[in-house]
């Protein structure tokens, strides 16, 4: 969390820090500058900060009213340190970096200085190499960055933004329940409104109600139908009927105005299912709850998955252990991906709940668990809940039913 940043730094040697960023807006490349900022900045800006010093923000006048809205005190704007005056006479590319040899100049930084924010990574590179010409000892950062460590962990602030996100985003997901539930099914067909019901006729209701709960949609949501829904990744083409019978795999995960994420997904049948979506669903389900309830401070962050790869092997179930044993039937069939990941900003930062990780659970991380099966030529199935992590357990965000028919 953002409290640690000076012990952070001093555990990596650092002496400072400058963030720079175009905008704060959707993009996860601008996430960095938004949560030490803890404002949205349309414009962007740069944000330095000495150890055991303030932090200091500097930005366009136009985004001063914003940029004291968060959590910098010492606010400055580019007129302070005569930008235009130097991109008029250098061109912007140069005088970025004048700016930035300016700030770092005026504000006595010595020292080792990490470079965050930048999404470039060419532009990022470049502006580096500049900045050590001029006498600067900056550096980039390996993953994870001093930033990815401090961001993992969520204080009450955060968790209560997550929270609120996680509100919102269920009452979307019941919406949708609901327009499901009231539709009839006549000759195999589900009618909705007197039409037969598609993805994309459900996906505009997803959007309306998006709208209403001020949620934004940060990539496209996935209304897997059928088949195609054993593909993890299947968003669902607009025109594709929503049939009875079927598994669809719903995955949500929107943005709140404050920055903040969610990310759910249930997996339903309209009607009867299949015997063999029953079962897996019935195994998916098992393979939550045994995550569920192992995950805690202080444990690896890849022990859960090696549980749920055992239950699932144990039900006859192929997993990405076998892939990783050569066995190349596991790419497309099973549990082909990993437990769960981190929320916040974005919905795929660290810690990973994946076979590679090394990362060790802290109280405050947030992350989904998000067991899944797929069986192509049938379809998928995959229940996903956010919890936070705690001491003895975790707490879970995620209130939706888990129920298979609708």
């Amino acid at each position: 969390m953002i409290g640690d940043i000076d012990a952070e730094m001093r555990k990596r040697g650092l002496d400072a820090l400058m963030a720079i960023g175009s905008s704060t807006g959707l993009d996860a490349r601008s996430t960095d500058l938004f949560y030490l900022a803890g404002a949205h900045l349309p414009r962007g800006g740069v944000y330095v900060m000495a150890r055991d010093r303030e932090a200091i923000l500097v930005v366009s006048n136009l985004d001063v009213g914003n940029a004291k809205k968060g959590r910098v005190r010492d606010i400055r704007t580019y007129d302070d340190y005569g930008f235009l005056q130097l991109i008029k006479r250098h061109g912007r590319e140069k005088a970025a970096v004048m700016l930035y040899d300016k700030i770092l100049k005026r504000e006595r930084i010595r020292g080792r200085v990490a470079i965050l924010g930048q999404g470039d990574l060419s532009r990022a590179i470049g502006l580096v190499d500049r900045l050590r010409s001029l006498g600067h000892s900056v550096q980039g950062q390996q993953p994870p960055t001093l930033l990815d460590e401090i961001r993992a962990t969520k204080d009450e602030r955060e968790l209560e933004a997550i929270r609120q996100t996680g509100e919102k985003a269920q009452r979307v997901v019941k919406h949708v329940w609901k327009l499901l539930s009231d539709c009839v099914v006549r000759h195999g067909r589900l009618i909705f409104e007197g039409r037969e019901l598609t993805v994309g006729r459900v996906k505009e209701e997803i959007r309306l109600a998006c709208a209403r709960q001020n949620l934004v949609e940060i990539g496209e949501t996935m209304f897997a139908v059928g088949p195609v829904s054993a593909d993890p990744h299947a968003a669902g083409e607009p025109d594709t009927p929503v049939k009875p019978n079927k598994p669809i795999v719903f995955d949500f995960f929107p943005q709140y105005a404050g920055g903040y994420c969610f990310d759910v997904t249930r997996t339903f049948v309209i009607g009867g299912p299949p015997a063999e979506v029953r079962k897996m669903h019935q195994s998916v389900l098992d393979a939550q709850l045994l995550a569920l309830d192992r995950l805690k401070a202080g444990e690896g962050a890849e022990e859960a998955m090696n549980a749920i790869c055992d239950l699932f092997e144990g039900n006859g179930y192929r997993t990405i252990r076998d892939l990783m044993r050569g066995i190349r039937s596991a790419q497309f069939s099973g549990f082909i991906h990993s437990l769960g990941h981190g929320v916040g900003l974005t919905v795929g930062e660290a810690p990973y709940l994946g076979l590679a990780s090394r990362e060790i659970l802290k109280t405050g991380h947030v992350v989904t668990v998000e067991p899944g099966l797929y069986k192509p030529g049938l379809g998928g199935v995959r229940i996903e809940d956010v919890v936070v992590i705690k001491e003895g357990g975790v707490e879970n965000l995620t209130w939706l039913p888990k129920d298979l028919e609708i």
